[in-house]
């Protein structure tokens, strides 16, 4: 193992994979379609914000 992957097993850190968050991303903003205009997204797990990153870059 590597320094990194200690450091991440020590602390229990866990991080989404981009692919992971695009199409969960996908399938909030079809849901977003149907939503008033303005919307609150929560991700009570945010940790590094993929997720919010790849539902920003969608609704821009």
């Amino acid at each position: 193992m590597n320094t990194q992957e200690v450091t991440i097993k020590n602390s229990g850190a866990t991080f989404t994979p981009m692919a992971l968050a695009d199409f969960l991303s996908d399938k909030i903003m079809e849901y977003a379609d149907i939503l008033p205009d303005k919307c609150t997204i929560l991700d009570p797990a945010c940790r590094d914000g993929a997720l919010l990153t790849s539902i920003a870059k969608k609704n821009k």
